[in-house]
């Protein structure tokens, strides 16, 4: 698996700095040694020859001055007869300028013929190639100076470039603390960071609007809708214990009943989903006993299975307890047993609770595998022309779980039907 290696804005700035000097520094270096051998051939090259061409003139009119001994070259001469001493390195080289390594020394070497004696003049240039070593191991150093210049310039440039960058990322740290914190775009000069400081001051003012206006609409729906349907649903359970009241009156009012108290229960669940979470994770949990949310549930959507051939089996193997809110338990639970009873026409729709879980299972047309993933979708409904509500159930469902840290999965049965899970974490939960 490749590792992908994330790096702060200074240490990007000081590995530019380095590598542009790093670059510049070498190239110059060797455009320095270059220009350096370039002229040292040749200046080496124009003086040896001067050297050897003097002698030449010199010898044409004094003859012994071949057995002078001399500082700048050594001469060897040969003859036809005899060959004196001539170092093998130089003997039989053909006329012309010669450069000879031996033993580490470096020799350049002029063959001259003249009166049928062929002269070897040869220089030594091995100081001179000891200078060129000294002269690259300053250029080496000048490059190694350089290199850690630019680190410590790349250092102070990036701490001075990303200072107002760190201001802006503390000023809107804050916000996590005090939403109504303002940044202040005085202090930023007229560049990029600048420029970012001032939309990130107008986007928060309208971010700032926007929660004021959600606030006041949550406030508003708390209230105003909270209200009347505490009306109606009093009502219609007051006129619930009238006994005169025929079969098809009853059914009215407890349908009116049903309604309120769905609305309510749904009024409240968004109202906990538009919480901040993390804001009081403590405030209003209790310690609820599930089988009790689960058979309220049963009663609740009881109604759901009039005129259906279904048995409902419940099967309590071990008592949960859960902290969590009790009607918002009852949201999650009512939803999971709304669905299996609306989608199961026949058959059996078994509640299991054991080891920390929830199954409900039922006999129903079962949830094609492709469309699994997408159950929990807001309003998204297998067959929208068979569907008996608005598609957002599930979606609620799943939401509130998350906020308690439990767990929903939905699998297929073998012989048909579906499977819900519903696993509740024993963490604290995060709403």
């Amino acid at each position: 698996m490749k590792m992908i290696i994330r790096l702060n804005l200074r240490s990007r700035i000081i590995i530019a700095f380095l590598l542009l000097t790093l670059v510049i520094s070498s190239a110059f270096a060797y455009w320095v040694r270059y220009t350096m051998l370039l002229a040292e051939e040749e200046l080496f090259n124009k003086l040896l020859f001067a050297e050897v061409s003097d002698f030449i003139e010199f010898y044409k009119y004094d003859n012994s001055i071949i057995n002078r001994p001399r500082s700048s070259f050594t001469l060897y001469v040969q003859q036809k007869d005899t060959s004196g001493y001539i170092p093998t390195y130089v003997l039989g080289l053909p006329v012309g300028l010669h450069e000879i390594f031996v033993d580490n020394n470096e020799y350049h070497v002029i063959v001259r013929e003249i009166d049928e004696k062929i002269l070897y003049f040869v220089f030594d240039l091995t100081d001179f190639e000891e200078h060129e070593e000294f002269i690259n191991t300053v250029l080496i150093i000048g490059i190694l100076i350089a290199v850690f210049a630019s680190v410590w310039i790349g250092y102070l440039t990036g701490n001075r470039v990303i200072s107002p960058v760190r201001r802006l990322a503390k000023q809107v740290n804050r916000l996590h603390e005090d939403p109504t914190i303002k940044i202040t775009t005085d202090d930023y000069t007229s560049d990029e960071v600048g420029l970012l400081a001032r939309e990130f001051e107008i986007y928060i003012q309208r971010l700032q609007a926007f929660l004021d206006r959600e606030r006041n609409f949550t406030a508003d729906v708390s209230h105003e809708l909270r209200t009347p349907l505490t009306i109606i649903n009093g009502a219609a359970e007051v006129l619930l214990e009238n006994p005169d009241l025929n079969q098809k009156e009853r059914q009215k009012l407890e349908s009116i009943f049903r309604a309120g108290t769905d609305m309510a229960q749904t009024i409240s669940a968004f109202l906990l989903l538009a919480r901040e979470p993390g804001k009081n994770p403590d405030k209003n949990l209790e310690d609820t006993l599930l089988s009790r949310v689960v058979q309220q549930q049963m009663n609740q959507f009881q109604h759901l299975l009039r005129d259906k051939p279904i048995e409902v089996n419940l099967n309590i193997k071990e008592e949960i307890h859960i902290s969590a809110e009790p009607q918002m338990a009852s949201i999650v639970v009512g939803n999971l047993l709304k669905n299996a009873y609306t989608h199961t026409e026949k058959g059996t729709v078994d509640i299991t609770l054991n080891n920390n879980e929830l199954w409900i299972k039922d006999t129903g047309p079962g949830i094609d595998p492709d469309f699994r993933d997408r159950i929990f979708e807001r309003a998204f409904q297998i067959n929208k022309n068979k569907a008996k509500g608005t598609g957002i159930g599930l979606s609620i469902a799943k939401r509130l779980a998350d906020r308690y840290n439990w767990d929903i999965s939905i699998h297929g049965r073998p012989g048909g039907g579906t499977k819900v899970i519903l696993k509740f974490n024993p963490n604290t939960p995060s709403c």
